[in-house]
């Protein structure tokens, strides 16, 4: 169904700047009143416009994305998805262009962490890679981050001993290496790398993790 907007005088630069947009996907440009323009500019209390998409996405120091109002759709939070490796990422849909997904964690850093030393990389302090709050984030070097990845066990060292469990967390059986255990249960190392990182739950009935350190 094709959607029909038209700009009044009292249009805002970021309406008409929207407007071109869509006249550059084909849309018909038809009917757009200027009682809209508070509404359209309008976001919640704590959120602030992510530089990258100013004036269609913004989020606040507790990672939520919000998206601003759309003509007659209205603002709303983004319900954030889970992705293989573990980060939490936003769909962001711009005009004339296909959706994006973007890792919340870099949208909050570059919005609300300064970066003077131009610093390529996001780190989550505390190792969990949900936790996208303002105060847990800082910029990095790639070097930095994969020593802190190391350090809280993120990732570990080729070799790593490896435990099997069941879904009770007891546990069945333990290997010196990922490929150790791949060659004795005749389970794919990929699948097994899987589990460990976090890109999957169990295999027929146990799941695995690294051994602590002794």
């Amino acid at each position: 169904m094709t959607k029909l907007y038209k700009l009044t005088e009292r249009a805002t630069e970021r309406e008409r700047a929207t407007v071109d947009k869509l006249l550059e996907t084909g849309a018909l440009v038809l009917s757009f009143t200027a009682s809209n323009a508070a509404w359209l500019d309008s976001k919640p209390d704590g959120f602030k416009d992510i530089p990258r998409f100013a004036g269609l996405y913004a989020v606040n120091r507790e990672g939520q994305v919000y998206s601003y109002p759309k003509f007659h759709f209205r603002g709303r939070i983004l319900r954030p998805h889970k992705m293989p490796n573990g980060y939490l990422r936003a769909d962001l849909n711009l005009p004339g262009e296909k959706a994006i997904q973007q890792s919340i964690h870099r949208l909050v850093a570059e919005t609300w962490l300064e970066n003077p030393k131009n610093l390529p990389q996001v780190n989550h302090k505390n190792g969990v890679k949900t936790d996208n709050r303002v105060e847990n984030l800082e910029w990095c070097t790639a070097k930095e981050n994969i020593q802190h990845s190391f350090a809280t066990g993120l990732q570990r060292k080729r070799g790593s001993a490896i435990v099997q469990v069941d879904l009770e967390g007891k546990e069945i059986a333990r290997f010196p290496s990922i490929r150790e255990a791949s060659r004795k249960l005749g389970i794919k190392h990929q699948r097994i790398s899987n589990v460990l990182n976090g890109w999957g739950n169990t295999l027929s009935g146990y799941t695995f993790k690294f051994a602590p350190f002794s």
